[in-house]
């Protein structure tokens, strides 16, 4: 198969933006979902429709670097963590996809690694298009809260982190933008939209046989959320989201809220990294346990210090 006939279309948002549920609608609209979904769970009974192989070498990759997918810093992989990982992700998209000649493909850990993947599409003979999914962060900062008992603060920071970066790296690839809250509320509207997006030798779908695809009844976390952030964040965030809902092009408006970010991180290293190590701590997930406990612990402890030196 050659370049100019294969397309990937890569979902990218923040975990808990409705991402499964724009994935699987892409897959109605004639686009191959993967063979091997992760299973459904309780907090997402419809399923995740991201690929089980590819994201369990994310974890491990991100793993590697010393990372995972609830890192607040900036993410580098190493190049021999790169070299050993490409041949294994090779191979998870190839059993996860086979040919298919459009598939469509999802995992947040990936808005962190979009160099990675854009290497390793384009090895693979693939064409990529973009879908940016957004969602309220004070809506995601609730889900987050009550799955993962992260704090309000430390998800701001993740949301915005992985928005920035998966939006840096793809303003040179054909794109579009999904708010979950127009998936939700009009998912015709979003459903014809990303028709006229995807590569026009798709099979052609009725609207009509769609229904049941997006389930408003599984809307969770999306009343009124007040008092999740300060004013700044607030403020902050909310700048982020105008920014790239309507950059048509106007990267220099969201490069500028990228370096505001940049600077909040920076004042809020201390708590960012507590919470960080905290997690690897206490996590019940193999993905974000601490690989070294001990090591974990002297870091947190170290952090502890920093933020209450002595008097």
């Amino acid at each position: 198969m050659t370049t100019a006939e294969r397309t990937a279309v890569l979902v990218l948002g923040m975990h808990r933006s409705g991402t499964s549920v724009l994935t699987h609608l892409i897959g109605r609209l004639g686009a191959a979902l993967p063979i091997d979904p992760n299973p459904a769970a309780a907090d997402n009974p419809e399923g995740y429709w991201e690929p089980a192989g590819v994201v369990y070498q994310n974890d491990l990759m991100l793993r590697a670097a010393d990372s995972a997918w609830l890192d607040t810093r900036p993410l580098t992989l190493p190049p021999d963590v790169a070299a050993t990982f490409r041949p294994r992700l090779l191979a998870a998209l190839e059993h996860s996809f086979g040919s298919a000649k459009c598939l469509v493909l999802k995992d947040p850990r990936i808005c962190r690694m979009v160099p990675f993947y854009r290497d390793l599409l384009a090895e693979m003979g693939t064409r990529v298009r973009v879908v940016l999914a957004l969602r309220d962060p004070a809506h995601v900062a609730a889900s987050l809260c009550t799955r993962n008992q992260i704090s309000p603060a430390y998800t701001a920071h993740l949301w915005a982190h992985h928005l920035i970066e998966a939006e840096r790296e793809t303003r040179d690839l054909p794109r579009m933008i999904v708010s979950y809250d127009d998936l939700i509320d009009d998912w015709r509207g979003v459903a014809s939209r990303l028709r006229a997006f995807l590569p026009p030798d798709l099979p052609a779908v009725a609207l009509d046989s769609l229904s049941g695809t997006v389930r408003p009844d599984l809307r969770h976390h999306d009343g009124p959320q007040t008092g999740l952030f300060d004013d700044a964040m607030t403020e902050r965030l909310r700048l982020l989201r105008d920014a790239i809902i309507g950059s048509a092009g106007d990267f220099a408006r969201i490069d500028r809220m990228a370096d505001a970010f940049a600077a909040a991180a920076s004042r809020a290293l201390g708590p960012l990294e507590a919470e960080f190590r905290f997690q690897r701590l206490t996590s019940p997930y193999d993905a974000v346990k601490a690989p070294d406990p001990a090591r974990e612990r002297a870091l947190l402890a170290a952090a502890f210090a920093r933020l209450h030196p002595p008097t």
